[in-house]
């Protein structure tokens, strides 16, 4: 007898080991796409998904360790017609590692990869308007009668005044 004809292949659904020879799994072609960058919470995401199927199905939003995620509140996308490739997400809450699922008419669950979640997203340059140039407030010189200063002659120095006067 040889060893390797004494081995069946196994197939382990939920921890149990059941031979693959008496159970047919249907091959899950919906793919859901992991978004490429950081989203923001308040801006709007468009998720995408290719080969699902079905209607009226929700895009769920999950967080946690891949081992253990957990369902979030609130639904990613709810009422998607999975056959137009899109949905619209908003996020609510920041965080680390949330992943996009969804069960389409297959049955079957499919995951994003994971994401994050920033609490406000990255500003985008915006064109200011420069700020009004403020002149230097200046006062005007005081008049002087001209027979005031006849025979004075200008030294370019400023003499301090011992009778000064403040405004």
């Amino acid at each position: 007898m040889h060893l390797q004809n004494s081995f069946a292949a196994f197939l382990i659904v939920a921890g149990w080991s059941l031979p693959s020879s008496i159970l047919a799994v249907p091959v899950s072609s919906c793919i859901i796409a992991t978004p490429a960058q950081t989203l923001a919470v308040g801006r709007p995401y468009q998720v995408q998904f290719t080969n699902c199927r079905g209607t009226g199905g929700t895009v769920k939003l999950r967080s946690g360790s891949p081992v253990s995620l957990r369902t979030e509140p609130f639904p990613a996308c709810s009422g998607v017609t999975f056959s137009s490739g899109t949905c619209t997400f908003t996020p609510k809450t920041a965080g680390q590692g949330f992943v996009f699922s969804a069960v389409d008419q297959t049955g079957l669950e499919t995951f994003s990869g994971q994401f994050n979640v920033v609490a406000t997203g990255p500003s985008t340059p915006q064109t200011q308007p420069a700020p009004a140039k403020q002149e230097p407030q200046v006062k005007p010189a005081p008049v002087v009668p001209a027979a005031a200063t006849a025979g004075v002659k200008n030294t370019g120095v400023v003499q301090p005044s011992l009778n000064s006067h403040s405004n």
